[in-house]
């Protein structure tokens, strides 16, 4: 399985990854290419690992309830919108395209 990360310089890495190699995304992407996320250390409190999900998901469960109160807090919206703390390193990732979003 693999999955794009598009870091906030617009660089394109292709990560590829085991399913539950890592507890959550966030941990792959600081692990492997961009580890500049996660001040919160994967709690799912500071929204530094906000990440778009681009065309081709097949994510299935919408936002936590932690997810939408940092959403909420930061004035964020969108389905497309997650932290990446908070997804699972499942097959529903495989071949996903995400962008960490700047300035959360």
């Amino acid at each position: 399985m693999q999955i794009t990360v598009v870091d906030t310089a617009n660089e394109t890495q292709i990560v590829p990854f085991k399913r539950y190699e890592y507890a959550n995304l966030m941990e792959l992407i600081v692990n492997t290419c961009y580890d500049e996320i996660g001040e919160c250390r994967g709690r799912g409190l500071c929204g530094t690992c906000v990440v778009e999900i681009g065309e081709g998901s097949s994510l299935t469960e919408p936002p936590n309830k932690k997810e939408m109160e940092v959403f909420q807090n930061m004035n964020l919206t969108g389905e497309e919108v997650r932290l990446a703390c908070q997804l699972m390193l499942t097959h529903e990732l495989d071949g996903v395209k995400v962008r960490v979003l700047e300035g959360y």
